[in-house]
């Protein structure tokens, strides 16, 4: 395949749907009628104690209540726009469907949180909000995670998802190429649904930027792509710390750390001796990121980390993408939370 030229832009263009076998049970039959999701539940329903369903109940993690910074509002509407189309592209269910369960979800959770967050008062449809950012963009995982279940989702539909997820909000924050021997998967640049009325489209976060480029198509950041390839080219961690660095920036984190982690090692049982398996590996810290309560509800909640292993941290689903851009391949990654203030990461990856 040529290679593309190191001056264009992220890939554009409607990415290849995917259509999966999607998997039903009678449990999940019953669950929809009544309008109940199939993972965790923060409330028992009348509906569901009047079917005599015997509902888990998962507690919500403590509300964040510490400050947190005001979210630049075309990062927000990335993220949000990036998830849902990731979830349409992949064509596992209807997208009436999947927006009448992520209302219902949204409904039946939602006056739990504004409880548990008082008296602090999130300013409900604001995504630019971090309190409310972190309760809507956690409603929307937490479906989509259903549908990938209900799919019978394999760990090849997972990082599909994962990538499709962090190539849309790379594309949409305007980084170009960093490596050209390396094609991005396609991005589709449609519209997404309002998440705070219940239809139309969410505002593009191209036209609240003020860009005068063509309709759905982002520009290129020329200074971020180049910030980017800089750093990628001093090493993985640097690579990570300067798209970190762009996101504490925009208000998405207070602040967020790489460093560097003892190289993987594998025994050779044979000959017995030690050798390096050419993998190497990094922490990530991200404090008071604006995803914190939703990471830390994924944590608890087995089922639904199982098809979100990097949670809700949109800078993680952005790393991966971003490392791939780069020529690394990703071997794995460990999300998890202190449930206080920290999310960390930790990376191994390999020069593809």
């Amino acid at each position: 395949m040529a290679a593309k030229a190191k001056t264009g832009g992220w890939p554009r263009g409607a990415p290849p749907r995917r259509q999966w076998a999607a998997g039903s049970s009678r449990r999940a039959f019953v669950t929809s009628i009544v309008g109940l999701p199939a993972f965790t539940f923060a409330t028992r329903l009348p509906e569901a104690e009047a079917l005599g369903l015997e509902l888990p109940f998962k507690r919500m993690p403590d509300a964040v209540k510490f400050p947190r910074k005001t979210v630049n509002d075309v990062v927000a509407v990335s993220f949000m726009r990036s998830l849902y189309s990731s979830v349409e592209d992949l064509e596992l269910v209807s997208m009436q469907t999947f927006q009448k369960e992520f209302w219902l979800y949204r409904q039946q959770v939602q006056g739990d949180y504004i409880a548990a967050l008082q008296p602090l008062q999130p300013s409900v449809g604001d995504l630019t909000n971090s309190s409310y950012l972190d309760f809507i963009s956690f409603c929307l995982f937490h479906v989509a995670a259903k549908t990938l279940a209900e799919a019978g989702a394999s760990q090849s539909l997972i990082s599909d998802f994962e990538d499709r997820v962090g190539s849309g909000i790379l594309s949409r924050l305007g980084v170009g190429i960093l490596d050209s021997s390396v094609v991005a998967l396609p991005v589709n640049t449609e519209a997404l649904i309002d998440f705070d009325e219940g239809g139309g489209a969410a505002p593009s976060p191209e036209a609240e930027a003020g860009s005068s480029a063509a309709p759905n198509l982002p520009p290129v950041d020329a200074a971020l792509t180049e910030k980017l390839r800089v750093a990628s080219a001093s090493g993985p961690q640097a690579l990570v710390q300067a798209w970190l660095d762009h996101l504490v920036g925009k208000g998405y984190a207070l602040r967020a750390s790489v460093s560097d982690l003892p190289p993987r090692v594998q025994t050779d049982l044979a000959d017995n001796f030690i050798k390096l398996d050419g993998s190497s590996s990094f922490l990530v810290r991200v404090t008071g990121a604006a995803t914190l309560w939703g990471t830390e509800y994924v944590e608890i909640d087995s089922s639904s980390k199982k098809y979100l292993p990097l949670a809700t941290a949109f800078d993680a689903y952005g790393t991966k993408a971003l490392l791939k851009s780069a020529g690394y391949g990703i071997a794995s990654c460990k999300v998890s939370s202190d449930q206080k203030k920290d999310v960390t990461q930790v990376w191994t990856i390999r020069k593809s």
